[in-house]
């Protein structure tokens, strides 16, 4: 499959008023600590935020983590998420049944996209069949692959904010 070239992170901060930053050497040996089950830390987490995402947090049982994106303007929020982080059982859900729901992933390409490129990394084998529903994968992969994770997420913004300068 062609690697996409991304624009220039210039333009894409001034699309989202705000910056952009690639994956880096940083990241390559990052570690989510789900040990306290509770609360959710590390560079891969800690690179969504560099890459202008926000972390919010569910209010049920057990305390998931939810990393968002706004990928729209100050009149027209436009919010999205990838993954939904569950610590206590240890999974993270790939939430195609919302990404359905907003653009750019309302096509099946993006999320069929999506979903190929979490399946290149070692552990994931989400089927085809769900790019509606919320399949997952073990969160230690999440964990162990942190490298990869970023490369999906850097992916995932980039979608987002190209989407955004279609749209504005």
């Amino acid at each position: 499959m062609e690697r996409l070239q991304h624009p220039p992170a210039l333009q894409l901060r001034d699309v989202l008023g705000r910056p952009l930053r690639r994956v880096s050497a940083t990241y390559q040996n990052a570690r989510l600590d789900v040990a306290s089950g509770s609360r959710l830390r590390g560079t891969t987490l800690d690179f969504w935020r560099h890459q202008g995402g926000y972390l919010d947090y569910g209010r049920h049982e057990e305390t998931s983590c939810f990393p968002m994106l706004d990928a729209g303007t100050s009149d027209r929020p436009h919010l999205m998420w990838p993954l939904a982080l569950y610590p206590v059982t240890g999974t993270a859900e790939v939430v195609f049944q919302y990404l359905k729901d907003r653009s750019p992933f309302n096509e099946t390409g993006q999320r069929r996209e999506l979903l190929q490129r979490l399946n290149k990394i070692d552990g994931i084998q989400l089927p085809e069949a769900k790019l509606e529903l919320r399949p997952s994968f073990p969160i230690r992969v999440f964990t162990e692959h942190s490298e990869e994770i970023c490369e999906v997420l850097d992916w995932f913004v980039h979608t987002a904010a190209l989407d955004l300068a279609r749209r504005a």
